[in-house]
């Protein structure tokens, strides 16, 4: 995929990511309209607006990927299907280990249910289409990409996996608001990352670990 474009569009990513967790923001959101609006829109807003952006940049390669995807369509549900399970085994088994030293989930799982609560539909788009669309196309479709093109061996497939997968798991913990062992709630997040990691690895097409990821994301919410 385009090199610095896909770069420059992740460092933006990160860094509206970032800002919109500082006061600075909240100070300017608040003059446009009340934290209520922002608590119901803001998730939604976001993920739109790099959805478009991907769109843009990107759409000869998701229609080459698309076409891919459905000419290839049997095997690539199969693979995906495989990984599925394995994703949620291995999420639940490490759930209730963590569960055995009183961690629980982590943050950002918190803050989506209780979104979900009272923004069921919003949420419900965000969680199960703009933000998997999004985070596949940042985490795999570029950064994966990136690093995996530095060294083009096995060495490089597993460098690629482990730190494209860290990288996944912090950006859904918040590390700020997690104490001592808290911290190892991201670990099934750093097992998911594997997951879909290891399966564009192996289709080399971001609609694999998308449907695998927008399925997981359902099954969390409504399972």
């Amino acid at each position: 995929m385009k090199k610095k474009a896909g770069l420059l569009l992740v460092v933006f990513y990160f860094g509206m990511t970032f800002f919109f967790k500082t006061e600075i923001s909240e100070n300017i959101l608040l003059r446009i309209s009340d934290s209520e609006f922002w608590d119901k829109y803001l998730d939604l807003f976001f993920y739109i607006f790099f959805t478009s952006f991907i769109l843009i940049i990107y759409r000869k390669v998701l229609i080459e990927s698309f076409r891919d995807f459905i000419k290839n369509v049997e095997k690539y549900i199969k693979k995906g299907l495989i990984v599925y399970i394995i994703i949620i085994f291995t999420m639940v088994i490490t759930a209730i280990i963590l569960s055995k030293f009183s961690i629980g989930e982590s943050s950002n799982e918190i803050a989506v249910k209780q979104s979900m609560e009272s923004n069921i539909l919003i949420m419900s788009f965000v969680t199960c289409l703009f933000g998997p669309f999004v985070e596949e196309m940042i985490f795999r479709g570029i950064l994966y990409e990136q690093i995996r093109n530095i060294k083009d061996n096995k060495l490089g497939m597993y460098i690629a996996i482990i730190i494209v997968s860290l990288l996944f798991a912090v950006y859904h913990a918040d590390f700020q608001s997690m104490k001592n062992i808290q911290i190892l709630a991201f670990l099934p997040l750093f097992f998911l990352g594997i997951g879909l990691s290891y399966l564009y690895e192996r289709t080399n097409n971001v609609f694999t670990p998308l449907i695998v990821h927008i399925l997981l994301n359902i099954f969390a919410l409504y399972g």
